[in-house]
Formats: C-alpha cells, sequence, structure tokens
C-alpha cells in the first residue's frame, strides 16, 4: 500500500501538478515529497529532453 503513495505522487508530478499543489494533496510539506515519495520516470525524462532540445532549435 505505501508504494501505491510514492507511484501516486510521481503521477501527479509527471501529470503536470505543481509540487506545491502534490504535497498538499499528500499531506506533506514539500520537501518531503520531493525527497521521499516522488520520483522521476521515464516520461518525465523523456519530457525534459524534448524541451531542452526546443530550447537549442
Amino acid at each position: 500500500m505505501h508504494e501505491l503513495r510514492h507511484t501516486y505522487a510521481t503521477n501527479l508530478i509527471a501529470s503536470g501538478v505543481d509540487l506545491k499543489t502534490a504535497a498538499y494533496i499528500l499531506g506533506h510539506d514539500m520537501k518531503m515529497t520531493m525527497n521521499v515519495y516522488s520520483h522521476v520516470n521515464n516520461s518525465m525524462l523523456n519530457d525534459a529532453k524534448d524541451k531542452i532540445n526546443n530550447l537549442f532549435k
């Protein structure tokens, strides 16, 4: 069950919910949400790569 919380936090952030709102929904402060509950997934990395590539076009 605890792992579902990590997945939920990561999916919130990956889908564009800002960190402060995600932390509020989870009932944590932003630091705990960022350091403990959210993780970087492949979708997030690909999105970042695309945004960086667009900066240099």
